[in-house]
């Protein structure tokens, strides 16, 4: 098999506490408790919503809601608040409803989030990952962190 070498410089966008990669059910929450930690939290989302398999996927009902705490109660609470929950098992949740509260809870917790950017590789120094190159319509940059959540 043929290989190319590639070597390019690119820019660092930005540097972060730390860096989430994927807007779905697991990274929303992870980047909305980094950034009410007090983190600097940028979250890199590949499709224009977030949500992953809970909007993007149609992923519905959310199943086992009742058993857990944390964030996932706040979604929950927030969904029926909304009358944006129940329907199917009365575990159901409007898709549309479901991506503003997850915009919603980003925006008021100060995470940064990149819509429609795809992580492309990983920044190593040694042993340690240390940022992600990633890419969207502004082209290629450096991110640049402390910690990465994939």
């Amino acid at each position: 098999m043929k290989t190319v070498t590639q070597m390019r410089e690119v820019p660092v966008v930005g540097e972060y506490d730390v860096i989430v990669v994927s807007g779905g059910p697991s990274g929303v929450p992870a980047a909305v408790a980094a950034a009410r930690g007090g983190a600097k939290t940028p979250l890199i989302e590949r499709f224009d919503c977030l949500g992953g398999m809970w909007t993007v996927g149609f992923m519905n009902p959310l199943f086992d809601s009742e058993n857990k705490g944390g964030i996932i109660r706040e979604i929950v609470d927030s969904l029926k608040k909304r009358n944006a929950w129940g329907g199917f098992w009365g575990k159901s949740f409007q898709y549309e409803e479901m991506k503003f509260l997850l915009d919603e809870m980003c925006r008021n917790a100060g995470v940064e989030v990149l819509l429609n950017t795809q992580y492309s590789d990983i920044i190593r120094e040694e042993n340690r990952v240390t940022g992600i190159i990633a890419e969207n319509i502004s082209g290629c940059g450096a991110y640049l962190c402390k910690m990465l959540i994939d």
